[in-house]
């Protein structure tokens, strides 16, 4: 029964076209074009280098990604068995051809051995994501005069017309956006009989998509910052390649561009690097200053960064005062029929102090459906009330969620931030307060639920971290060996130091300890962390 009613949550918010479309996959028989001798159209005006990512690709010639590296001298080495599906997949993105400063001859007799070894349909090349992602890398190489591999003109035409065959309607949101801005590239680029449709079906997608993906407040609608990310990088390139080509397109990008660039600018902290709630990874997507550069060369004029800022939309706070910048994660999951990023970890928060960062979110190590992933999607794993080790919402496989909590307050101003959710129905509302000290220059963070039972609070130490009890529910955390914050606990409040770990990239657990405060029968927790003098 629990399974049952698990799945009916899981399902029920679901769309109507992603259930047919994931019924038609399976039916479908996908149809690969003929090749050709097809070429690139030369654009009217110049393209404009875009972002630098972290290079994959060595001279082994080898592929290294999450810490894991396989060499890559046969045409077996495309599909191995042995790697996480992540892995896989970003093995064929080849992000090294977009970056400017990759060896042009590794990356170009790659891009010549995969047209050679990685036949029509095989996986996990073909599939759409992959195909989206290579197909707009591959075009950027063109774009920036890279020499002319001989095949990939002809190739992408073939890919993209597997592409408008297997468009990612039974996931939508991001996958799907990128489905979109692949066909925009192609078809502007390829010079091909089907170039013209390729491009009206792209941007058909994206006049619908950026309107609902892209919120008010510039966050993207997954509610993960990394996230948006990503599809402010996506949006900045479909600028990039509009005017390029002359298409009529440009002007309806720069609005969503400005929104994104200060959501992506507030979720980031002092140190460049976005909040890691809900999935989000460092070295998966552009920096804050990186997109702020790329938008400059464009000749727009990002938003100012940092301050105090409420997300209504997206449901995220910054608040600052003195040497604190806290971020708390005070919104319902969200989209409803597309919750595969979200955590368990409604209420959340993060905080640097003097620049570095002080409370951690446990990050994200892997997208496989195993143990750590059901850890860092937990709510115990987070900086966030608990009752009773449960989570406030019901997560479950490497993407799935049942049951998810509901945000039923929220207020915000300069120097505080406030929400309260139902995640746990026998504590009634649980709520969470974050608010600066006038005096001291402290941070409160005060937790309570409406009735009193096993409530818990953790609060995750970034690396390098030491915490040590003086005995007197008094925490001193030091960086090595110099004081940095004094935690103070009331009494009567139980209190722990846990080993835990804080994943700040894929393949990556660093340890991190962790201070956990509660009781089997509370009602109200608090901390003070005050700064060191």
């Amino acid at each position: 029964m629990k399974k049952l009613v698990r799945l009916v949550h899981a399902v029920r918010p679901l769309r109507a076209v992603q259930i047919t479309n994931r019924v038609a996959r399976k039916l479908r028989k996908v149809r690969v074009p003929v090749a050709g001798a097809f070429s690139f159209k030369e654009p009217r005006h110049g393209w404009v280098a875009p972002c630098v990512h972290h290079r994959c690709f060595d001279e082994g010639p080898a592929f290294e990604f999450a810490r894991l590296r396989r060499p890559l001298t046969s045409a077996a080495d495309w599909s191995p068995a042995d790697v996480p599906d992540l892995w896989g997949y970003h093995l064929h993105y080849f992000d090294d051809a977009a970056d400017p400063g990759a060896s042009e001859t590794l990356v170009g007799g790659l891009i010549a051995r995969w047209i050679a070894e990685h036949p029509a349909m095989a996986q996990p090349g073909w599939a759409p994501y992959p195909i989206s992602r290579r197909a707009i890398n591959w075009c950027k190489w063109a774009l920036m005069g890279r020499a002319p591999v001989e095949g990939m003109a002809a190739s992408l035409a073939q890919q993209m017309g597997v592409l408008e065959q297997t468009l990612e309607l039974h996931l939508l949101g991001n996958h799907y956006f990128a489905n979109a801005k692949a066909l925009v590239f192609g078809g502007a680029m390829l010079d091909h009989p089907h170039a013209g449709r390729w491009l009206k079906t792209g941007w058909d997608i994206l006049r619908a998509e950026i309107p609902e993906q892209v919120l008010a407040d510039g966050g993207h609608f997954e509610r993960s910052p990394m996230y948006s990310a990503v599809i402010l990088e996506d949006l900045l390139d479909l600028l990039n390649l509009a005017r390029a080509y002359g298409l009529p397109e440009a002007g309806s990008l720069v609005g969503p561009i400005l929104r994104m660039l200060g959501f992506v600018g507030s979720l980031s902290h002092p140190d460049g690097e976005v909040a890691q709630f809900n999935d989000s990874a460092w070295g998966m997507a552009a920096t804050i200053g990186q997109l702020r550069a790329y938008a400059l060369l464009l000749g727009l004029e990002p938003p100012s960064v940092g301050g105090s800022a409420w997300h209504r939309d997206s449901g995220f706070v910054r608040i600052e005062s003195g040497d604190w910048c806290v971020f708390m994660d005070a919104g319902s999951v969200g989209p409803g029929y597309l919750p595969a990023h979200a955590h368990a970890s409604t209420l959340a928060i993060e905080a640097s102090l003097g620049g570095a960062r002080l409370l951690v979110d446990p990050g994200v190590s892997t997208y496989a459906a195993n143990a750590d992933r059901s850890y860092e999607r937990s709510s115990a794993a987070h900086n966030a009330p608990v009752w009773a080790g449960r989570n406030s919402s019901d997560v479950f496989g490497a993407f799935r969620v049942g049951r998810r909590a509901r945000v039923l307050e929220s207020s915000a101003s300069s120097v505080e931030a406030y929400a309260a959710h139902d995640g746990y129905a026998e504590a009634g509302r649980v709520h969470r307060q974050v608010s600066f000290t006038t005096q001291d220059g402290g941070l409160v963070v005060a937790d309570s639920a409406d009735r009193a039972g096993p409530l818990s609070s953790a609060f995750l130490f970034a690396p390098g971290l030491e915490i040590r009890d003086l005995e007197d529910g008094r925490f001193e955390v030091t960086r090595d060996g110099r004081p940095v914050c004094l935690a103070s606990v009331p009494e009567g409040l139980a209190t722990r130091i846990e080993e835990r770990w804080h994943a700040p990239t894929f393949g990556t657990k660093l340890p991190a300890r962790a201070l956990v405060v509660g009781g089997p029968a509370v009602r109200e927790i608090s901390v003070l962390f005050l700064p060191w003098a």
